[in-house]
């Protein structure tokens, strides 16, 4: 969104100015437009029918998207950025797959499946970003300018291998089957100063400084590390039916997962020395058996009435985050005091800008708080694989004219969450102070950490209680299915989640009273509907709408050691000063809507259709800052603006 006169221009409004000032232009008040994103794809499919019974199947599908100014490393990334602060990120998945289906007799079919993902994530700085640039941040405008911090170049990979055989013998229908994958990724990060200078509102609070080489071209830096993760799983389940009205699924799968990470070197900079580490073994190296359960009843024996009950367990998705929290050449960073110079008597002249230049010199800073990351962690002996236990209830009723009404309720609780602690850093080593934080005017406690413990890091991850998740949930659904040219599916759902809302170091004794809440994504409540109506001469009218609940808030307060008489030992603390979804963005409702028609000729069919997204162009604020200050709740994304896309489907 563009802010003018104080209004946020919607998003189509946006488009209609980046049309009328294009690539290198500027809008009326003299900011520069870029609109120089790329998206290419490409997707094809080869079946060959081996004999009568037997298949054999190619796909493929080549991705290639350029955002060439864009905020951040992340997919999250709320920010403001000027043009050289933002990254020229590129990505190109490539998929394939091979799959091969046949019977076996006229009780088993095999279906054997391998594919093979390769793809490179690159974030690498704008053309004008030189050799030295700082990346400038200022928390109160929540805006970065000159630079990025850091950049970096992910190429991932990914191999796997899908069989399962199907057995049918009366009442059973039993499935085997073995999965196996492997993955990972080879990783460079690199900045263009080592440093990132923080202000307030323009003036300088503290400084972050990375262990990661210094430079301003991307050709010459080496691959930083090689991480790898395997996995493979072994299921057999049973469906099976003891009587017409009872229909049993049980099975039980076996899965291991290791990771682990080449050896690899630490290149030097201005803030640490070069350093080589060895090979990182069995992170993890875990072995799991997960049960699962659903019974199927028909409550009538009509099937018009059926009840479900369904009791699982799951191994949670791990990838490479164990291992990574191990990386000792990752983007590990620390805090160090740089304040103004009406601030630097308070702190004996160490850690001020002494120059008053506004740009900090590593003569400067004060002492490095210690750096975090794989460098300093390690985890407790006896890790276990997270787990997801889930529960459900239902209730699924034929009614007339078609339509088909559901009633269902979940339990899910993830256990065996990973939690850290700073061993190095008990809470008896945090002194309690209140003050008012200069920039927002908000009075709150803050735990000093004991100048005695500086830089003192052992981080240690470990399962606990205290990280479990629980979530309790209701969904409602109506089903009219397809009868004269026409279906609905509407419903709603209603449910919350709670948990750990803080995370970080459980020694660190900062907002411990606003810990536990509302986490993640919780929207208590949210309505659907979705239909589909064949008009005259086979045309199709099909649109969904949506309705929900705003994302909840968390409010907070950066205390820096400019609100702290004597400097903050931690450079910076994050305060929370209120509970989570105390306060929510916007509601959020988006219709989407697509006409078509078939048409065909020749033994080929033809689908013209025009999609409409957010067709009432709908601008809810979908990010906004939640950190008190002057820029509290100003709006950093809004939804998409309408967009009407034309294309078409040939089949032959």
């Amino acid at each position: 969104p563009i802010l003018k006169d104080k209004l946020w221009f919607t998003a189509t409004e946006h488009y209609q100015v980046l049309n009328q000032y294009p690539l290198g232009g500027y809008d009326p008040d003299g900011r520069q437009v870029v609109d120089d994103n790329r998206m290419n794809n490409s997707t094809e499919k080869i079946a060959w029918q081996v004999t009568k019974s037997a298949q054999l199947s190619w796909f493929n599908d080549l991705h290639y998207k350029g955002v060439y100014h864009r905020n951040g490393t992340g997919t999250n990334v709320t920010t403001f950025s000027d043009s050289a602060a933002k990254t020229r990120n590129t990505k190109w998945p490539d998929v394939h797959e091979v799959k091969f289906t046949t019977p076996l007799g006229t009780k088993m079919v095999v279906d054997v499946a391998w594919g093979r993902q390769r793809g490179d994530d690159f974030f690498g700085q704008e053309p004008q970003v030189t050799a030295g640039t700082i990346s400038h941040f200022d928390t109160t405008l929540n805006t970065y300018t000159l630079a990025w911090p850091t950049y970096n170049d992910n190429k991932q990979f990914r191999d796997q291998v899908f069989s399962s055989f199907s057995y049918f013998a009366g009442h059973h229908d039993i499935r085997f089957g073995f999965q196996f994958t492997h993955g990972g990724e080879h990783s460079n990060i690199w900045s263009t100063s080592g440093m990132r200078a923080v202000y307030a509102n323009g003036l300088p609070t503290l400084v972050n400084t990375y262990t990661v080489p210094i430079t301003s071209t991307t050709g010459n830096i080496p691959v930083g590390w090689e991480e790898r993760d395997r996995e493979t799983g072994t299921y057999i389940q049973d469906q099976w039916t003891p009587i017409r009205q009872l229909v049993i699924n049980a099975g039980v799968r076996f899965a291991t997962n290791r990771g682990w990470e080449l050896a690899a070197c630490r290149a030097a900079n201005i803030f640490v020395a070069a350093q080589c580490y060895p090979r990182i073994d069995n992170a993890p190296n875990f072995k799991s058996t997960v049960p699962r359960v659903s019974v199927v009843y028909d409550l009538t024996g009509d099937g018009r009435t059926a009840l479900k009950f369904g009791a699982n367990r799951y191994d949670q998705p791990i990838g490479l985050s164990i291992v990574g929290r191990l990386n000792p050449v990752s983007a590990a960073s620390d805090i160090r005091t740089w304040l103004d110079q009406s601030k630097c008597a308070s702190v004996n002249n160490i850690g001020c800008d002494l120059n008053g230049d506004g740009i900090p010199q590593p003569n400067e800073l004060g002492p490095s708080n210690g750096y975090g990351g794989g460098v300093s962690s390690r985890y407790a002996p006896g890790l276990k694989w997270p787990l997801a236990d889930e529960y459900s209830a239902e209730v699924q009723r034929q009614l007339p004219q078609n339509v088909v009404a559901t009633v269902g309720f979940t339990h899910r609780v993830t256990k065996r969450n990973t939690v850290q602690q700073n061993v190095a850093v008990p809470s008896s080593g945090y002194i309690p102070l209140t003050v008012t934080e200069i920039v927002s005017g908000q009075t709150v406690t803050v735990y000093n950490q004991s100048p005695a413990t500086r830089a003192q890091v052992d981080t240690v991850f470990f399962n606990d209680p205290r990280g479990d998740t629980t979530y309790n949930g209701w969904d409602l659904t109506v089903n009219k299915r397809m009868q004269n040219h026409w279906s609905v599916l509407g419903g709603a759902s209603f449910g919350k989640t709670t948990g750990d809302v803080v995370g970080g170091d459980l020694n660190n004794p900062n907002s411990a009273q606003y810990r536990f809440g509302n986490v993640g994504n919780d929207i208590p409540w949210s309505y659907r509907m979705s239909g589909v109506y064949e008009t005259f001469y086979g045309i199709s009218l099909s649109g969904t709408y949506q309705y929900n609940k705003g994302q909840p808030d968390l409010t907070t307060v950066l205390v820096t050691s400019a609100s702290v008489p004597g400097g903050l030992t931690q450079g910076s603390q994050s305060i929370v000063v209120e509970p989570r979804a105390t306060h929510r963005l916007p509601n959020v409702a988006q219709l989407d809507f697509t006409v078509r028609k078939i048409f065909r000729a020749q033994g080929r069919t033809f689908t013209p259709r025009a999609d409409f997204y957010n067709l009432t162009n709908e601008s809810a604020v979908t990010a906004w800052i939640t950190q008190l200050g002057p820029t509290y709740h100003r709006a950093s994304t809004i939804q998409h603006g309408r967009v009407m896309k034309l294309g078409v489907n040939v089949d032959f």
